[in-house]
C-alpha cells in the first residue's frame, strides 16, 4: 500500500476520533463558559440588530446541538487531509517510530489551527475562551497523533 494511501484511511480513522473528542471537549466549553458566550452574542447581536432577530440565548441553544456534529464532521475531512499530507510528508517528519511522527505531526497542526488561526476569536469571545478552547483542543490533537501514527505504522 502506498503512503498516500495508508495516510489516507489512517488519516480518516484518526480523524473520527479526533472529532468525537472535540464534539466533547466543545460541548464542555460551551457549558462551563455559558454566561461570557451569551454575553459576546449579545453584544453582537446588539450591534447587528437590524439583520438578525435571534436572542443570544436561542443562538447559544443552536449551538449546543450543532457544534459537536460539526466537530465530528470537521474532524473526518481535516482527518481525511492531513493523513493525505502525513503520507506524502512521512519520510520526511524526522523520529523513527511512526507514533513519533504522527504525534509530531499533529503538534504542528495544532500550533496553525488552534493556537495560530483560533487567536482570531480572542476579540469576539474573550482570552479566556481562546486558552480554554486552545488548551482542551490539545487533548484532541494528541488523540490524532497517535491513532494516525498508530494506524498509519499498521499499514492499516
Amino acid at each position: 500500500m502506498s503512503n498516500l494511501t495508508k495516510g489516507l484511511k489512517s488519516g480518516t480513522i484518526a480523524g473520527l476520533a479526533y472529532g468525537v473528542v472535540n464534539a466533547i471537549l466543545a460541548y464542555i466549553i460551551l457549558i462551563e463558559l455559558r454566561s461570557s458566550i451569551i454575553a459576546a452574542l449579545n453584544k453582537y447581536l446588539s450591534q447587528h440588530s437590524n439583520l438578525i432577530s435571534i436572542s443570544a440565548q436561542n443562538l447559544y441553544d443552536l449551538a449546543l446541538i450543532t457544534t459537536p456534529v460539526a466537530e465530528i464532521i470537521v474532524g473526518i475531512i481535516l482527518g481525511l487531509i492531513f493523513g493525505t499530507l502525513f503520507g506524502i510528508m512521512y519520510n520526511k517528519i524526522p523520529f523513527s517510530s511512526p507514533v513519533g511522527k504522527g504525534l509530531l505531526f499533529s503538534f504542528f497542526i495544532w500550533l496553525i489551527l488552534n493556537v495560530g488561526i483560533e487567536a482570531a476569536n480572542i476579540g469576539t469571545y474573550g482570552f479566556t475562551y481562546y486558552i480554554v478552547s486552545a488548551g482542551l483542543s490539545l487533548i484532541g490533537v494528541v488523540v490524532y497523533g497517535l491513532l494516525l501514527g498508530y494506524l498509519y505504522g499498521r499499514g492499516t
